[in-house]
């Protein structure tokens, strides 16, 4: 084959994809594209054209002006590449270069008057590429448009480029024509800016072609293609801007890597997943399959896992100001509880401001346990126990109290609720082991009272419904002592209901006061003069 017929054949070969030395090794971006394809490129661009006035010249021999001038542009482009750092930046301007060329040397082959056009075409492609490559903008590949100042999120028009605002740290999108300056489709290359499964897709710059103090750079977090015209959304802008209404510009792209979609389990001591400069923090799967575990220091602090069949699972949120984070059992039945293990004797216990407030304790082999319930409005919350009573301990020396808190006049502390059963009202209240508190004696829904006592198990004092007391036993209580009583004698019931009197003379006793109560003893002492008379 020919020289020119190789330089062609090459040419329809390069391409603006990442360079890869086995599957792609005509790509002119990414590492080693432009180092390895660009100058041999301009190469070909040059062999093509300068064939492409040879023939232009043996076809009509008036072209051979046109000739040289596409030799000289072609120069140019080669010189204009050695001299600019934004090499990369020309890529798709001689991949377009190229294609001219290779349609010069077609068209020259039918005739001297399509070969003069082919010199003509090959020459403004060649000065085409030099203008690329003139782009200052770094070593992405780039693009060249013409700088626009509007603001609006609306197509900038053919070839054209603008932001969101003015001021470059304000700048939220970059709104970008999906034609160059030189009317080539970018569509394919705007989509592979935004391809990239990263959160942040790459860097974008902006770059003055010729003028290297005026430059723009964002992270792309979002590209939309409109159509005519993309949108890409950007963070963290920065650069000094500066660039006038139809100004030219590159636009050059450094594409960040995808998200990986996987990572090895790695150990505690190095997580499969780390986090960047620490090493020993991270994601591993120490726990065996299906489990993931969150590292820290080295260490395994939490241990997540789910197994066959799970349809429930735990939620975690944060909460706005003066709202708690919660912590939910949830999942698809209809209803899910939750359940805290702690391991061999550890206790569980509850921290509020720093302090405990509440521990569980550990008992072995325990079958009866507490429930705790809130009720509706009309009720109150229940202490409830799955079997057995309930023992309520204060620490040596210490005092249980109940209730306490109210401020009424007549509050209730202490309140025993009487039974459930179908006719029996019985409430009762144990006082150590030997007495008891007790209403409904006698369990058949009469609400009398007793004092209990368990030596004799029987009532040893008792009130009706209507107030009626009874003793069980005899009544023992401490005489008032009257001392040396004659005349007449009327007791006061208030002070008891024994009375010890010595007579020394005769007495008269008369109705007793304070009080109504008929079982009221007196004891009697005669006095040293002899008998006395009793009234």
């Amino acid at each position: 084959m020919s020289l020119f017929s190789d330089a062609l054949d090459r040419l329809k070969k390069y391409n603006l994809g990442p360079f890869s030395l086995s599957s792609n090794p005509f790509g002119l971006t990414g590492a080693g594209g432009p180092d390895t394809n660009f100058e041999p490129m301009l190469g070909d661009v040059v062999t093509a054209s300068q064939a492409t006035a040879d023939n232009a010249t043996a076809a009509a021999g008036s072209q051979t002006a046109s000739a040289g001038s596409a030799a000289a542009a072609a120069g140019s482009a080669a010189a204009a590449h050695t001299s600019e750092v934004a090499a990369a930046g020309s890529a798709s301007a001689a991949a377009g270069s190229a294609t001219a060329a290779s349609g010069s040397a077609t068209a020259a082959a039918g005739s001297a008057g399509a070969a003069a056009g082919s010199a003509s075409a090959a020459a403004v492609s060649a000065t085409t590429a030099d203008q690329y490559a003139s782009a200052a903008g770094g070593a992405a590949p780039a693009v060249r448009m013409n700088w626009d100042t509007g603001t609006s999120a609306a197509d900038p028009g053919a070839g054209k480029v603008w932001v969101s605002n003015p001021t470059v740290a304000s700048i939220t999108a970059i709104y970008i024509s999906e034609s160059d300056a030189a009317s080539a489709n970018l569509s394919a290359v705007f989509t592979a800016w935004g391809g990239s499964t990263n959160p942040v897709k790459g860097r974008l710059r902006i770059s003055h072609r010729l003028n290297l103090t005026k430059w723009i750079e964002a992270d792309v977090t979002a590209a939309v293609d409109n159509g005519s015209w993309w949108t890409f959304s950007v963070s963290s802008p920065t650069g000094p801007g500066g660039f006038a209404a139809a100004d030219v510009v590159a636009v050059g792209f450094a594409r960040a890597g995808d998200m990986p979609t996987s990572f090895p389990a790695g150990t505690a001591a190095a997580p499969g997943w780390a986090v960047t400069g620490d090493s020993d923090t991270g994601l591993a799967q120490v726990g065996g399959t299906k489990t993931l575990s969150i590292i820290a220091r080295a260490l395994e602090v939490l241990r997540l896992s789910s197994p066959v069949g799970s349809v429930n699972r735990i939620d975690i949120a944060g909460s706005v100001t003066g709202s708690p984070p919660t912590v939910s059992f949830t999942g698809s039945d209809p209803t899910v509880g939750g359940a805290i293990y702690t391991k061999g004797g550890g206790w569980f216990t509850f921290f509020v401001g720093g302090f405990a407030q509440l521990s569980v304790a550990y008992v072995a082999n325990a079958t009866r346990s507490l429930y705790v319930k809130g009720v509706t409005s009309t009720g109150n919350p229940q202490i409830t126990t799955s079997g057995g009573g309930l023992d309520v301990n204060a620490s040596d020396g210490s005092t249980v109290n109940i209730g306490g808190g109210q401020t009424g006049q007549f509050p209730t502390s202490l309140q025993v609720a009487k039974s459930g059963h179908v006719t029996s009202r019985r409430a009762t209240l144990n006082i150590g082991s030997g007495w008891g508190l007790l209403s409904d004696v006698s369990g058949n829904g009469v609400r009398d009272f007793a004092i209990w006592c368990g030596a004799i198990s029987a009532s040893v004092f008792k009130a009706t419904a209507n107030g009626v007391m009874t003793f069980g036993r005899a009544v023992f209580a401490t005489p008032v002592n009257l001392g040396n009583v004659s005349g007449t004698v009327t007791l006061d019931l208030s002070l008891g209901n024994r009375f010890d009197m010595v007579l020394v003379g005769p007495v008269v006793l008369a109705n007793p006061t304070g009080g109504s109560n008929p079982n009221n003893s007196s004891g009697l002492a005669q006095g040293a003069a002899g008998a006395r008379l009793i009234h």
